[in-house]
């Protein structure tokens, strides 16, 4: 028998686990899941996930549809900083468009790692030399990026980009997001079916449901369409590393990093079973 129980805020699910009350806990930030970690009594499920952590910027919209300040927000980002510090090493790094673990995920010589010296030459060659100031947007009901967003208005301020975090509740987040209302904000997408044309298709090409971005470009969106029905594997292999390779060249937004996992859990539960969907199968989890 499985019972499930809504329990609204995190501090009493820890409380409740800490308790023996509760068995398993999901939905834990990962400040929360560290502290899980630190305890005797608790075990902590770390999963390897292709769930990733976008910076997206509007494309359509100034500034950045610039090339040049994409890709200076890029250069700019504090990446290992926001695994070390937010997610406590349980993430891992992007690189891209295509998740890690997904077939012909190939970042090649991906470029984007701290250079704030970089950063600033872009800047200055794009014309913002003197910065600019931004809203950064973020859904309020996710304190890991409220994490990540004060680490990234700290690192952004550094190349003369003066940020102001705006925190929206969920519910008006997911409507701004989903017509393209939104500036320059966190997102995070769960991309589960294992395909790499998945999420190349519904998140980059132009007018896709996911492109929140408003990314376009046509010659992309035409290699996409042709990697769908592609049926020679090494064909298909070359372009999508060419799919790829342009994408992060343009910079549409910053890949930060693709959290675990996590649930927190009693010593004595055992064989749980990991899914790319991220739903727990209870026909596997036993209970000494």
């Amino acid at each position: 028998v499985v019972i499930m129980k809504v329990i609204p805020t995190a501090a009493d699910r820890m409380m409740l686990l800490a308790a023996a009350t509760l068995d398993m806990v999901e939905k834990l930030s990962a400040e929360e899941i560290d502290a899980v970690g630190r305890m005797s009594d608790l075990k902590v499920i770390s999963i390897p996930s292709t769930n990733g952590v976008q910076l997206i910027m509007h494309n359509g919209l100034e500034p950045f549809d610039n090339l040049q300040v994409r890709q200076a927000i890029s250069y700019a980002f504090p990446y290992a900083e926001i695994i070390e510090n937010v997610y406590f090493g349980r993430a891992q790094t992007t690189a891209g468009p295509i998740p890690v673990g997904f077939p012909d995920h190939n970042s090649g010589d991906y470029p984007y790692e701290q250079n704030l010296e970089l950063a600033r030459e872009l800047l200055a060659a794009a014309g913002y030399a003197d910065g600019f100031s931004v809203d950064l947007e973020m859904d309020s009901g996710n304190p890991d990026h409220e994490a990540i967003a004060v680490l990234a208005k700290a690192a952004l301020q550094e190349i003369g980009v003066d940020v102001t975090i705006r925190k929206l509740t969920p519910a008006v987040f997911a409507e701004q997001r989903a017509t393209l209302g939104l500036k320059f904000f966190l997102n995070e997408s769960l991309w589960w079916v294992d395909d790499p044309s998945y999420p190349l298709m519904l998140g980059y090409t132009s007018g896709a449901f996911f492109n929140y971005g408003a990314y376009s470009n046509e010659s992309v969106d035409e290699m996409i369409m042709a990697s769908l029905t592609e049926l020679d594997p090494d064909v298909r292999s070359e372009l999508l590393e060419d799919i790829q390779g342009i994408i992060i060249e343009e910079a549409p937004m910053v890949w930060i990093a693709q959290p675990n996992f996590n649930l927190a859990s009693r010593p004595e539960v055992s064989g749980y079973a990991h899914f790319n969907d991220h739903m727990v199968r209870f026909q596997f989890i036993d209970k000494e």
